[in-house]
């Protein structure tokens, strides 16, 4: 979806830098006071709070908002998104001495780029987000959500795709990954990479599979179900979230369960040529900052 058109010009704005980090917290200032200037109603991150004499907002309550603006890399968002539960207006985010798919503008470039976006010239690229459930926790996930065992042993569990079981495997790990996370962690373990992260789609990785015959699968629009046998393992959401599962526990991987809107000036935000001028011209993990 692109949004083109003076009406859809920000008025109310958050604004986020990664934590503790004095670089960031420069630009961050310094963003604030362009905004303020321009007469658009600030509201920053509590950290960013005691830098800036500004109204301050958790990431909880964000959704009146017209747009997040964030300082930092992709870790800053994979966090902003784990705790906002995936609630939260358009995000324009601007690196800063990092690397990485989600920010597609240079901080050091931001007025430039904050005069397009007040005239409404831009557009939201929405990138599929997972959902995820396990007993009574629920959560999203921008990049993926993974099992693995705890203590130096093996999973085992019983992976189902529409009522169907599919496979009864042990493994020293599972990721399932959204498009936008075939880039990141996953793509370490032979995810396929996806080129349109608006798709409602997930990989299933096996990490360590024991047997040979176990190998990626990708659903479309349908859950992904994990079973586990045996041994408990621990659940982790984007690198960020934390959760102890007992065995006999039952997973659910949803793609598509939300929608993250990335702002960007110049596009389109996502080609075959950016992922692979990144990931092999460049040789990096999306992961980080």
């Amino acid at each position: 979806m692109s949004h083109t058109s003076e009406e859809n010009a920000p008025s109310r704005v958050w604004v986020k830098v990664r934590a503790g980090d004095s670089y960031t917290i420069k630009w961050g200032k310094e963003i604030v006071r362009f905004l303020e200037n321009r007469g658009v109603e600030v509201y920053v991150d509590p950290l960013l709070g005691y830098s800036v004499n500004a109204k301050v907002l958790p990431e909880t309550r964000l959704e009146s908002l017209d747009m997040a603006i964030i300082v930092g890399g992709d870790g800053t968002l994979l966090r902003t998104v784990q705790k906002s539960k995936g609630v939260i207006p358009p995000i324009l985010g601007f690196s800063a001495k990092s690397l990485g798919f989600f920010f597609e503008h240079n901080v050091e470039n931001f007025r430039g780029v904050l005069e397009k976006v007040l005239r409404g010239a831009y557009k939201i690229y929405n990138v599929s987000l997972g959902g995820f459930a396990a007993g009574n926790v629920r959560g999203v996930f921008l990049n993926e959500v993974s099992l693995w065992a705890e203590n130096g042993k093996v999973i085992e569990y019983e992976l189902e795709v529409e009522g169907e079981k599919i496979y009864h495997a042990r493994s020293d790990g599972i990721i399932i990954n959204t498009p936008a996370g075939s880039t990141g962690h996953a793509l370490s373990y032979n995810s396929p990479i996806f080129f349109c992260w608006e798709r409602r789609l997930l990989s299933f990785i096996p990490v360590g599979a024991l047997s040979p015959l176990i190998k990626p699968i990708v659903v479309a629009e349908t859950p992904i179900k994990i079973r586990l046998l045996t041994w408990p393992a621990l659940l982790i959401a984007d690198g960020q979230r934390r959760l102890e599962l007992k065995s006999g526990s039952v997973i659910t991987a949803t793609p598509g369960a939300a929608t993250l809107g990335l702002v960007y000036t110049e596009g389109p935000l996502i080609t075959p040529e950016k992922i692979r001028e990144r990931l092999f011209d460049r040789g990096f993990s999306t992961i980080g900052g």
